[in-house]
């Protein structure tokens, strides 16, 4: 298969919606390995642009157009304009795949890209359900969807599932109004409650397709999750897997990740192995090619399970594969889109785990403290706060957004968990009801 790389007037790597560090500086490598100037230009719906109010803080490194993505004939006008050079284009965050499956049939055929019917059942939680379960049913659990409350919803999950069951957004991610029911009044107050916030919710966060809850069959077992390359022929190059723990877990409300780590010298090269064929069964069930896959899976007694599979990068996976793996993910994943082989890890070379930090309650933020002491661990690597001083703090489950996300890492697993522990001692974060 020929490359879109192999035409030297292919210079613009096309973003949509986001431009982060990572993706500038990979652009630039990837520029230094082919021998010409890349130019980057990030696609922006205008609605998108207004809600996430960016600051554009490395603006200097790319352009970026601004357009109204429900006016298909501004977008053409846009694509053609730069038909002849586009060399790829990517979308890093889950909120902004619908935006690019309205840019992918504007496309020239030269690029490598994925199906838009692939990044539906990616992103619309119902539909990846049913066909992951079409593909083959053991993939993962029951489950069923409803875009309204009635009596005979609740009779019917009764009689079909087994319980506990979770409930979920379909077109949401970062476990927003995810919840657990342990029998039918649970899920019927669940669910009420869970349809009062979520037009909010969706608005807010630009969730994908229609307003519907999933509600399927918990399952027991260790969580993990991976990334992979997926190329144009459906050959799929999995990444390290990486250690997921839930809120739940831990006795925090909601079941986003509390934290994830590289701590899985556990597992055996059978379970590695069993784990990446799940992985590609669920790729090719969903039919994603060209992309990078983010697969959330649990590893359960009879077996591996999909939780969910996004078509991009997992959440802080580039940090966390960089400081353990020395892998550049960005840089992988623009490579995959251009025909070209990712660089895969040879080592371990560093332990790191990432933690998510919601407020103890809920209410307004008055203080926030210990982010001094925080930052002289040793293992401190890196802090990025979400919400500040007179911001509203809701747990996830109440479509809620966390306060801070920590990374920290160190050759010495012993002491990473050690000032893991002090780190979350450290941040106070005070709130009024």
């Amino acid at each position: 298969m020929k490359s879109p790389a192999d035409n030297a007037d292919r210079n613009i790597v096309i973003a949509i919606n986001d431009v982060e560090i990572g993706l500038v500086l990979a652009t630039q490598k990837l520029s230094k390995t082919l021998g010409r100037r890349l130019e980057l230009i990030c696609l922006t719906d205008a609605k998108y642009h207004k809600s996430k109010k960016q600051t554009d803080k490395h603006s200097k490194t790319y352009s970026r157009i601004i357009v109204d993505f429900s006016d298909k004939e501004k977008i053409r006008e846009i694509i053609t304009r730069y038909s002849d050079r586009i060399l790829l284009v990517t979308c890093r965050m889950e909120r902004s795949i619908q935006f690019f499956a309205k840019v992918i049939p504007l496309l020239p055929d030269e690029i490598l890209l994925p199906s838009v019917k692939s990044l539906k059942l990616c992103t619309e939680k119902e539909h990846m359900r049913e066909a992951l379960n079409s593909f083959n049913q053991n993939l993962g659990p029951k489950a069923l969807a409803t875009d309204i409350l009635t009596d005979d919803f609740i009779a019917k999950a009764k009689k079909e599932l087994d319980f506990p069951v979770i409930t979920k957004p379909s077109g949401l991610a970062l476990s927003l109004l995810v919840n657990e029911c342990k029998n039918s009044d649970e899920l019927r107050a669940v669910l009420a409650k869970s349809f009062d916030f979520i037009d909010h919710v969706y608005r807010k966060n630009f969730g994908r397709g229609n307003r519907t809850m999933l509600v399927e069959e918990k399952m027991s077992g260790v969580l993990y999750s991976v990334d992979a390359y997926v190329d144009n022929t459906g050959d799929v190059q999995s990444l390290p897997l990486i250690r997921l723990v839930t809120a739940e877990q831990v006795g925090k409300p909601g079941f986003y990740c509390y934290s994830t780590n590289t701590y899985t010298e556990d597992l055996t090269g059978r379970d590695i192995k069993d784990a990446e064929k799940t992985t590609k069964n669920a790729i090719d069930a969903l039919g994603l090619r060209n992309s990078t896959a983010h697969v959330e899976l649990i590893k359960t007694v009879s077996g591996w399970k999909i939780i969910e599979l996004g078509p991009r990068m997992g959440g802080f996976r580039e940090d966390m594969y960089r400081e353990s793996y020395r892998i550049n993910h960005y840089y992988n994943d623009l490579l995959n889109r251009i025909g070209l082989k990712p660089e895969l890890p040879e080592k371990l070379y560093k332990y790191s785990e990432r933690m998510i930090v919601y407020a103890e309650a809920e209410g307004m933020i008055n203080s926030i403290s210990g982010l001094d002491e925080l930052r002289q661990l040793d293992s401190f690597n890196e802090i990025n706060q979400h919400l500040s001083i007179g911001d509203e703090a809701k747990f996830s489950n109440h479509g809620g957004h966390f306060v801070f996300d920590v990374m920290l890492s160190n050759e010495d697993k012993h002491q990473l968990k050690i000032d893991v522990v002090k780190a979350r001692e450290l941040i106070q974060i005070e709130v009024t009801d």
